[in-house]
């Protein structure tokens, strides 16, 4: 198949496969200086050449119909592109291949500040599946943020159950943080088919007083080989304790007292020893010590720009974190674990704010070339042009990852919006509980079952929205809810999300901007650019699958698409893309591409032929040589189908991809195929 035949093909497949996209991403950027044709930032970096087309059909004022045929298959296709107006819609039906059992309905709607969605998924229930229940409901206003998931399958089959090595396990946690606090607590369990060894019992907890930090650590574990010299009899034990603990301490003219509450060493379980021993080690004096070394390393590293007085401030804020409580424990028998894990902390975001301080004061675009410089070093050999120096490395750096200086700048400003946040989530002393658990069992050798559930609730979350408000970072309205469950022999599955904030898109496509980067980004920079100028309305699609069927409707609003047109494709001259049009009839897709200012009035053949979109095997038809009629892009259905005419309140429809799936189609429509075989 030539490309031409698959022109329509290519796009019916662009069609369909972006149809299924639910969010953002493909055309990101911002706002760029570059000039470009018809008063938009489109270049020839950005758009793509017209194709030779199988026929031109020249119009006495020399304007022209191009023309690009391809087999239908068991597709249909009527889709309608009018640049003047501004306005793209498209009506798709074809076979999908493997999806008699599937039903599906969705719809999709966004305008610059909102977008709402819904669909339901229907089909056939696996054979293993033995049942599913997934509920997922979430929420963020400006009043309260809250979330709530609950999920249950059950899974059949005997390989499948003898690969997983459990009887059960289980895990659940709750973690709640406060402008300055942070406590979690954590539990793990398993029983297990096979063995695991000898048992053993590990605990360690870590205490702050005044000026003090006590260590209490108790230990029932084997001891194997020449380890167990070292802790034969009581004195040895507290020798070892010493060396490990003690001597640390003193390194940093700091002390520390080892207390052993309780010692017992002897041989058991085929005559392997056993230590069973609790002590405390309470240190004093390190703290200082501690944080003095960071503020010295700070100040001494050539990639961190921080004077001394603040790498003290640094330092200090580290002192202020409080540990009330940092523990772990871990417990094993022949066939089971249980672990857990506790923390609580006090004025923990001074060292937030301390960690945000050296992260903003260091040179990452530096230390990107120092890792590219150790990748070259260890690959084997010296960059050429100046290795020797740090010049020369930072450039080779720069010529092995062109995109450092970007995710550097990228990082910057992530770090920034961070700190914001942080600051917000002080001021109004937000609280975030996190609660958790989930369970593995088996309910019958040849099944397993997995549980999941998952709670996030917050306390002065109107106060957090207004301090982020008055830094500047705006806020947008979220909802959800998920629904899927096993009925009968059939998977259904309901699904809703509405999200709405004033410029909504546009925060998007900024977001969108300052993550871009690489090779790649300054094209992305352009779409955006035509994006925004081109200035988008409305997006809508909806898609059904039924029988192994699936019909999509789709259709977009801008209220000047010629910075789009001019984005996507390069013509020499005057010439300009005035409309798209798509049809199928009889076996046969034709997409009627209108050229306006083709040629100049009373144009020769060869004149025609001139032009990059036709070659020596395209048709060339010139004024008053032919009678066909060309189809024109219905903008009335479009408009109707967008709601354009009437109130657009009533606009539904999943998912953010909506518009990135418009554009694509677009694009395809305007391209209608790149190249030729």
């Amino acid at each position: 198949m030539t490309a031409r035949s698959r022109s329509t093909a290519v796009l019916v497949t662009t069609l369909v496969v972006l149809s299924t996209v639910v969010a953002g991403g493909g055309i990101v950027g911002a706002q760029s200086d570059a000039g470009g044709a018809n008063g938009t930032n489109a270049t020839a970096e950005t758009g793509v050449d017209l194709p030779p087309a199988d026929d031109v059909y020249v119009e006495e004022n020399g304007d022209a119909v191009l023309t690009y045929e391809g087999a239908a298959d068991d597709t249909r296709t009527n889709y309608g592109l009018n640049v003047s107006e501004g306005l793209f819609h498209a009506l798709v039906a074809t076979d999908v291949e493997g999806s008699n059992d599937v039903a599906a309905d969705m719809t999709a709607a966004l305008t610059g500040d909102n977008l709402t969605g819904n669909g339901t998924l229907g089909m056939a229930r696996p054979e293993a599946l033995s049942n599913l229940s997934v509920n997922a409901t979430g929420l963020r206003t400006d009043e309260n943020a809250r979330s709530d998931v609950a999920a249950a399958a059950t899974v059949t089959g005997a390989s499948l159950a003898r690969s997983v090595p459990i009887e059960r396990a289980g895990m659940e946690g709750n973690v709640t943080t406060t402008g300055s606090t942070f406590d979690a607590d954590l539990a793990a369990s398993a029983q297990l088919t096979q063995p695991l060894g000898q048992s053993q019992h590990q605990a360690y907890h870590i205490s702050e007083g005044n000026g003090t930090y006590t260590l209490n650590v108790s230990q029932e574990r084997p001891v194997f080989g020449a380890a167990a010299s070292r802790w034969e009899t009581r004195e040895q034990a507290a020798r070892t304790l010493r060396s490990q603990y003690v001597a640390i301490a003193e390194s940093m003219n700091g002390s520390a007292d080892l207390t052993i509450e309780s010692y017992s060493f002897a041989a058991r379980e085929g005559g392997r020893p056993r230590l069973d021993i609790e002590y405390s080690i309470t240190y004093r004096g390190i703290e200082r010590a501690v944080t003095d070394q960071v503020a010295s390393s700070l100040t001494s590293a050539e990639d961190v720009d921080l004077s001394r007085s603040e790498a003290r401030n640094v330092s200090q804020r580290l002192r202020n974190l409080t540990v009330n409580e940092l523990s772990v424990r871990f417990d094993q028998s022949e066939s089971s674990i249980e672990a857990g894990m506790s923390a609580d902390l006090d004025n923990y975001d001074g060292a937030v704010l301390a960690a945000l301080d050296v992260a903003n004061a260091t040179d990452m675009q530096s230390l990107n070339a120092g890792t590219m410089a150790g990748m070259g070093t260890a690959a084997g050999g010296a960059m050429p042009g100046n290795a020797g120096t740090t010049t020369g490395t930072a450039s080779n750096a720069s010529v092995m990852n062109p995109s450092a200086g970007a995710n550097a700048a990228s990082f910057n400003r992530s770090l920034e919006r961070f700190r914001k946040q942080f600051a917000a989530q002080r001021a109004a002393n937000l609280t975030r509980e996190v609660s958790f658990a989930a369970n593995v069992t088996k309910p019958s050798p040849q099944a397993i079952s997995v549980d999941l559930e998952s709670h996030t609730r917050t306390e002065n979350w109107g106060q957090y929205v207004d301090e982020l408000e008055n830094r500047d970072i705006e806020t947008n309205n979220l909802e959800y809810e998920l629904h899927a469950a096993t009925e009968g022999e059939r998977v259904n599955v309901t699904a809703a999300v509405s999200v709405s904030g004033k410029n909504l898109l546009k925060q998007a496509t900024n977001q969108m901007l300052n993550s871009s980067a690489g090779p790649q980004a300054g094209q992305m920079n352009e779409y955006v650019t035509a994006f925004r100028e081109a200035g988008f309305q409305k997006a809508k699609m909806d898609v059904s699958l039924d029988d192994g069927r699936m019909r999509m409707e789709t259709g977009a609003a801008f209220e000047n698409m010629t910075a789009l047109r001019d984005a996507f494709v390069t013509l020499e001259g005057d010439q300009s893309i005035g409309s798209v049009v798509g049809r199928t009839e009889n076996g046969t897709t034709t997409s009627y591409v209108r050229v306006e200012d083709a040629v100049s009035e009373n144009a020769s053949e060869s004149q025609v032929r001139e032009l990059a979109y036709a070659d020596d095997d395209t048709a060339v038809h010139l004024p008053n040589a032919w009678n066909r009629t060309m189809p024109s892009a219905n903008t009335s259905e479009a408009d109707e189908y967008l709601g354009m005419t009437g109130a657009t309140s009533g606009l539904t429809g999943p998912g953010f991809g909506v518009v990135v799936a418009v554009i694509a189609l677009l694009a395809a429509a305007l391209v209608a195929a790149r190249r030729r075989e």
